[in-house]
């Protein structure tokens, strides 16, 4: 008998501790269902963008057992049903004797072009690029896709790879694709792509040769991105995994860099930073990381930016910790906006009860390539 009554309230016990929980973890998830933060200076651009883009207007709804950030981050991209999508490809010959791919794929009458810079270890046939491709194309924009040196099966044919601050080759491209643009150029960087692709944006000031820019995930504060990214669950997962990435792209390339950078010990990195110490501080002749990370942040070029810019990141987004982003320096700017939800990881964003389609940030890519393409800047 005293064993039952035991079992009995142990029973009870457990099922208030589970009770409390789902109740803790259902108060969590409401706090998160907000509408996006929208940073920018007063003008035609945030005026263009809180009239014309609905989503603005309305909160984003995270999966509900997928709303915290490494959830959201990895379970997300992983559900993410597999699409793929049809390119022709261009190889684009480079000023200084190297090559990349330029992948193609064309709507009947384009309303506007829109060139994507995939994240750091993406390409062209990369899942989460393919969905935005397609949607793309089936509302009427013709996307060429940027691939970086020596990936997506191109040949290497320098000692130069890519990285955050090397601009020149996004450059050529513009100005290669603007040759044939008689519609409005949009820019979309992800990740990595976003990094350089404002860069870029800063450094040509009026002269972009873009009509309007995206960026989704980037990182405006190098250091402080590799000081979370070596964090606890962040160093052994995420940040585990693309250092892994990086090593397999270059390490085909050893006999190439063996004389510029110490190759073993880049094999052997194991954080995105220790790839940067062993390998891009070498390859692009910085004295230090901590030189090249104060490179390639962005925080401080928002001011500069002359192209109207959309950069959309996530609050919760281990990569670009909401203390890193310049929201600020986005509203004394009428040319940047910065839109930040509450949650969505870094290039997670997922929505719906099981999120196999396209996510919240492809939706509002979506909306507003539609939105620039039918009048581009007015009122």
């Amino acid at each position: 008998m005293l064993s039952v009554l035991v079992s009995l309230v142990e029973s009870v016990a457990f099922s208030h501790v589970v009770a409390a929980l789902s109740a803790l973890y259902l108060f969590n998830y409401i706090q998160k269902i907000q509408r996006p933060q929208l940073h920018c200076g007063e003008g035609k651009w945030k005026n263009k963008l809180t009239t014309g883009l609905k989503m603005l207007q309305e909160p984003y709804y995270p999966t509900f057992w997928l709303y915290l950030s490494h959830a959201n981050t990895v379970i997300g991209n992983l559900l993410k049903k597999q699409e793929s999508a049809s390119y022709e490809r261009e190889i684009l010959h480079l000023s200084d004797g190297g090559v990349l791919a330029l992948d193609w794929a064309h709507a009947k009458e384009p309303k506007s072009i829109v060139m994507i810079i995939p994240g750091l270890t993406g390409n062209s046939q990369s899942n989460y690029i393919c969905h935005v491709v397609n949607k793309c194309v089936l509302q009427g924009s013709t996307v060429v896709v940027f691939n970086y040196r020596g990936t997506c099966g191109v040949e290497l044919r320098t000692n130069m790879t890519y990285s955050a601050t090397w601009k020149g080759d996004v450059a050529e491209a513009v100005k290669h694709v603007r040759r044939e643009c008689s519609v409005p150029l949009i820019a979309v960087g992800s990740s990595l792509g976003g990094m350089i692709l404002l860069n870029y944006l800063a450094t040509h000031g009026a002269d972009s040769g873009v009509d309007f820019a995206l960026t989704i995930s980037t990182v405006f504060d190098v250091m402080k991105s590799a000081v979370e990214m070596e964090k606890s669950i962040n160093k052994y997962t995420l940040n585990y995994y693309l250092a892994r990435m990086l090593v397999g792209q270059v390490e085909r390339h050893t006999a190439r860099f063996e004389s510029i950078a110490d190759m073993e010990a880049t094999k052997k990195s194991r954080t995105i930073r220790d790839f940067d110490i062993n390998f891009t501080v070498k390859v692009f002749g910085y004295k230090d990381v901590l030189e090249y990370y104060e490179d390639a942040s962005n925080f401080g070029r928002i001011p500069i930016i002359q192209t109207p810019t959309v950069c959309l990141n996530a609050a919760d987004d281990m990569m670009s910790p909401a203390d890193a982003l310049p929201t600020k320096l986005a509203a004394d700017n009428p040319n940047v906006a910065m839109v930040v939800t509450k949650c969505g990881g870094h290039l997670g964003f997922c929505e719906g009860i099981w999120p196999r389609g396209s996510n919240w940030a492809d939706r509002f890519l979506s909306e507003l390539v539609t939105l620039v393409s039918q009048d581009g800047l007015v009122d």
